[in-house]
Parts: C-alpha cells; structure tokens; sequence
C-alpha cells in the first residue's frame, strides 16, 4: 500500500526556511519552496486561520484583533465550547460572516467540542450539508469555497475527533465515520483540524495504536498528504493536521503560536488559487517495475528472531513496518 508523502518527497528540489516565531522566540518551518512552494505574489490565494481554542468566548476579543490586523479569509475553530446560551450575535466578528456552526450536545455545556467558522463578507464560502456521515463522535463541518472556475472549487473539512471516548465501540464507531467520510471526499479537498492521533509518526508512515493505523491506512488509500510537520500541541505532540489530496494547492502551512491560553498553536495555511487538475502529479509506489526479488532476498536476510526475541508485540509491529518500508523504499521506484 503506498505511504503518504512527506511534502519534501514531493517536491525534492525545494528547501525548508526557518523562521523565527514572535511569540516565543522558537524556530518554525515552513513548507519548502521550489516547484511546490509559493506562486506569484500577484496570484490571488485563500488565507486560512486554524485553531483548537478551547473555549472561543473568553478569547473573542483576540481573535477580533487577528482578523482585523492578518485578515484571513477563512477562519477554522474547534474545541468552541459554545451552546445554547451562545448566541450568533455574540460570535460576531467585524467584516466576517458565520458559515457554519456545530455545538457538541453530549457533554455538559458544549465542552469538550464545538466548531466554529466564519469567512470573510466578500468570499463565496458555503457549508455543505453531508447527512451520510454520522457526527455523533466526529465532529465535522464541510465547507465549499467557489474558486472562479467552476472546475476548482475547494471543499474545507473541518475536523475535531474527541481525544476522551467512552468506551471501545464508540472508539470503533469514530474511527469508522472519519474513515468513511475522508473516502467520500471528491475534488480538491483540505483535511483540518484535531484529529488526536498522538501516535502516529507521520515523517515515518507508523502507528502504535490499532485504531490509528486503520486510520493512516485510509490517508494512504485516498493518497492524502499531512502537511504540519511542527508540535500543535503543548506536550509536544502534533495532533493538529492539515491533510490534502492536492498538495500543490497549498503553499504553505506555518505555526503562528497560542491565542490566549489554548494549549494548541494555531496554523496559518495559504492556498493557492487557479491550480488545474493536470498540474497536480503525485508519486505513488511503481509496483510494476520494482524488484521483489531483491525486496524478498532484503526481509529474509534480516534476522527477525534475534530483533523481536526482547521486545514487545507492540514494538515488533513497529520495526517489521521500518524495515518492511526501508525495503520497499529501495526496491520499488516511484
């Protein structure tokens, strides 16, 4: 099955920059630039802002001053915490509309959920009602966002998959629905949000957990690239993602530090615009012409007794998948 490919696979002339972050002094990446980094500056693109807020209202006023100052013109927030008792009017953000809304109703008070967008007054950005997919556990909402040619609309997923489930069937019914509505995708579309999957090594294709492999199988099915390669979070694990079947839409994703005290970094994502169908290739694993003998001689040659004799089941998995990748990855052209 073919891995997912880090942005650098794709476009392996391009180089990473460094920037510093004016928050806290950390170094941040960018995506590189080269044959798959940013176009023309007088190209018009979609700024989009991404965060996992917990709890919009006691942040409001910040997020007032980030559109007014960066003016995105779309704006992703998950972990709302809003109900009932939060009206539209108190949301309201100057020059912006709400495009969608989506409270969690089955927590107390909407905490531990919620997502929130809004688009700027002059963008044709519309939510899209998806019934087919349950959002009992996965909290999503669609937006279509109407480019100038019909033929390149993007279709905006937001994302948030609760880290904390009652037990292993909702655990397994999640799963299923995020699968399930990532396969249903059609177009160019962008994958955002919290998905929680603090296992996965995503530079490297691996998961420890059961659950999360059958996820990263489906990004791997649907040939979707994950383009956030910094921590989201404040433990220092990345959960945020931004996962696109177009990776030559995006020009690039960076970390513009905490609003407020959210233990998540929020993400600026530039897209770009007028990107055709033909123009975006992707590398896939060339299984006619690779050499299985070579790959059957590597994995037999390797010794499996004395590498899993002290280790774990767990930790078996994870090095039968390294060196099972390692070989193919010498043996199987792209």
């Amino acid at each position: 099955m073919p891995r997912t490919l880090t942005y650098q696979e794709r476009c392996p002339d391009g180089k990473k920059e460094d920037h510093k972050d004016q928050n806290n002094g950390k170094e941040r990446k960018t995506l590189p630039k080269g044959t798959c980094g940013r176009g023309n500056a007088e190209e018009k693109g979609l700024r989009i802002y991404y965060s996992n807020l917990r709890g919009v209202i006691s942040k409001l006023n910040e997020l007032k001053v980030i559109a007014c100052n960066d003016k995105p013109d779309i704006i992703l927030l998950c972990e709302t915490w809003t109900n009932n008792n939060h009206s539209n009017d108190e949301l309201n953000i100057d020059n912006y509309k709400v495009i969608s809304r989506c409270d969690r109703a089955d927590t107390s008070a909407g905490i531990g959920g919620g997502l929130l967008v809004y688009s700027k007054t002059n963008i044709n950005a519309t939510e899209v009602k998806n019934t087919s997919t349950d959002k009992t556990f996965n909290q999503f909402s669609q937006i279509k966002v109407n480019s100038d040619n019909d033929n390149e609309d993007i279709q905006i997923y937001l994302i948030y998959r609760p880290h904390k489930l009652y037990n292993d069937d909702n655990v397994k019914t999640n799963n299923e629905n995020l699968t399930k509505l990532i396969k249903s995708s059609r177009g160019h579309s962008i994958f955002v949000g919290d998905f929680n999957y603090r296992d996965i090594d995503w530079q490297n294709n691996m998961a420890v957990d059961s659950q999360s492999n059958l996820f990263l199988d489906a990004t791997n099915d649907c040939f979707l690239s994950q383009l956030v390669t910094f921590p989201t979070n404040i433990s220092g694990s990345l959960l945020d993602l931004v996962l696109t079947s177009h990776p030559n839409l995006i020009q690039s994703v960076e970390d513009i530090g905490y609003i407020g005290k959210s233990d998540h970094r929020a993400i600026k994502i530039e897209v770009k615009s007028g990107i055709k169908c033909d123009n975006n290739q992707r590398l896939i694993d060339d299984w006619k012409n690779a050499d299985i003998g070579l790959m059957k001689d590597c994995l037999s040659q390797y010794n499996w007794q004395e590498s899993f004799s002290q280790i774990s089941t767990e930790q078996a998995w994870l090095k039968f998948k390294e060196v099972l990748f390692e070989a193919k990855n010498q043996h199987v052209p792209k």
